[in-house]
């Protein structure tokens, strides 16, 4: 499957404050109340550093959708990965899931296209699910590279989509 371009310069962002991310966590959801059968699904970014972790899903676009369908189909999807990455649900099939019992849990929706974000954020604050537009995250990110990043120093420590803007920051482009 390719890559999210929004889930690389996130889990770059993530890393570089110091956070340890797994990508694409799978969790196991039971059929029940809001599902007639059980199917997989995955957290696309858990980040941990220190006694906080981040359930962090990345989207492209969010315009397929209306606000309150979105907010029920994340609430729930936030819902059954905790269940699961508390131990009260396993995975089937002997498939892993991260420990996060005993530490602060924070949801997080990362978009990239809406305009309308701040009708995003009001529908999921009330679920403590905080929403960030992208473009401030990418805008954290290239100034943190070009604080930190010297002309043409050797950038082996970052991963590809900072290499990349690397080079754009070095050849002038941004």
């Amino acid at each position: 499957m390719p890559e999210n371009y929004v889930e690389e310069v996130v889990d770059e962002w993530l890393r570089i404050q110091g956070y340890i991310t797994m990508r694409n966590v799978p969790f196991w959801r039971p059929r029940g109340q809001y599902r007639k059968q059980a199917a997989w699904g995955d957290v696309d970014i858990v980040a941990v550093k220190g006694d906080e972790v981040l359930l962090i899903e990345c989207k492209e676009f969010l315009g397929t959708k209306k606000i309150s369908d979105l907010t029920k189909e994340l609430v729930l999807h936030f819902k059954e990965a905790e269940d699961v990455f508390l131990g009260r649900v396993k995975n089937p099939y002997g498939v892993p899931a991260p420990d996060i019992s005993g530490k602060r849990i924070k949801r997080l929706l990362i978009a990239a296209a809406p305009k309308n974000v701040d009708s995003y954020k009001q529908a999921l604050e009330p679920y403590q699910i905080e929403v960030i537009h992208f473009r401030s995250i990418l805008s954290n990110l290239i100034s943190h590279l070009k604080k930190h990043i010297k002309p043409w120093q050797i950038v082996g420590k970052y991963g590809p989509m900072a290499r990349l803007l690397i080079a754009l920051i070095q050849y002038g482009v941004i």
